[in-house]
């Protein structure tokens, strides 16, 4: 399914405190705060326990994915303590969100996780950033993934609000509490592709024990923190994450584009956009870069098509929607 996101010009601050939800098709969901302001969970504004919203929200109980059969046994028997001590595990606010999410939803705690987990390395993705002549910046992506017809019917935009104003939003799906898509607005854009790096359950193992950010924890992170499209681009290089994913980032100024390829510790290669050299726009799919994508799997080369068929000129949210609709980069 195409998305889009590009910089709004609007003037935001960035810590956030609460979270308005939209369903998949459109209705509004109630404003859901973290009361203490800590991360603690979902709460209510008086502080207490308030998981209400999502369960009237989410009723009946939502078709969450089961990937039960791709999870091997032993995982499931690791999973358990590790969910029974989920706070001494992940940082704040994820632990807190994750229990009050299963809570609401009536889903337990390990299979909530199990969820979030999964979901980090199961994407099939299409990510562009681009410049027209006359210096604005435009970022699109396609996010496909597996389980499509359940995950369409929970896919939800999220909007994070401190002191009444949007901090910054994001595209998720019910009961995840990553992004892989998001804006901090007046500031940059964020989406992520999954780099082949391991098996996710190992990749979750590898965050219990070194404590190390999911790759869509980072984006959500940043966007909460950054100031700039600049410090944006440092932190999602430079902060250990638990497998290898593509970064794409745009800001609000000329020539703010880039592709960061990560390794689990840091940067494997920085790929800008150079419209003054002719490059005014970066495709970044499933693949490194500077490699030759798989004939079975080439969305990069009909987006580069497309793109070069539109020209600098005629780029804009609009073309950059066909773009991503057309086969196979839009390829579910």
């Amino acid at each position: 399914m195409p998305g889009q996101v590009s910089p709004d010009h609007s003037k935001q601050p960035s810590t956030p405190e609460a979270a308005t939800i939209n369903g998949a098709a459109g209705q509004k969901l109630p404003e859901i705060y973290d009361g203490d302001g800590k991360g603690g969970g979902w709460r209510g504004a008086s502080g207490a326990p308030c998981c209400t919203p999502l369960c009237v929200a989410a009723s009946p109980k939502p078709p969450l994915p089961d990937h039960s059969r791709s999870v091997p046994k032993w995982f499931h028997y690791v999973i358990r303590p590790i969910a029974a001590e989920l706070e001494s595990f992940m940082p704040q606010p994820f632990a807190g969100e994750i229990r009050g999410l299963c809570e609401a939803l009536g889903v337990s705690l390990g299979d909530g996780v199990l969820l979030n987990f999964a979901y980090e390395s199961t994407a099939f993705c299409t990510s562009i950033i681009a410049q027209d002549d006359k210096g604005n910046i435009y970022h699109g992506r396609n996010l496909d993934y597996d389980f499509v017809d359940i995950l369409s019917k929970i896919t939800i935009d999220v909007q994070f609000i401190k002191s009444g104003q949007i901090a910054y939003r994001g595209t998720t799906f019910l009961g995840y509490v990553g992004l892989w898509t998001g804006q901090s607005p007046h500031k940059f854009t964020i989406s992520g592709d999954e780099r082949e790096g391991g098996s996710w359950w190992e990749n979750a193992i590898a965050a219990f024990l070194n404590r190390n950010y999911p790759v869509s924890w980072l984006i959500r992170d940043t966007l909460s923190r950054a100031e700039d499209f600049q410090s944006a681009v440092l932190r999602l290089a430079d902060i250990p994450i638990i497998a290898e994913v593509y970064y794409i980032v745009g800001g609000v100024s000329p020539k703010e584009g880039m592709v960061i390829t990560r390794n689990r510790r840091g940067p494997a290669d920085l790929w800008p956009l150079d419209p003054l050299s002719g490059a005014w726009f970066r495709v970044e799919t499933n693949y490194d870069h500077w490699t030759t994508p798989p004939p079975c799997d080439d969305r990069r080369t009909p987006a580069m098509k497309a793109l070069n068929a539109t020209g600098q000129q005629n780029i804009n949210l609009n073309t950059l929607f066909q773009v991503l609709s057309v086969k196979p980069v839009l390829n579910k």
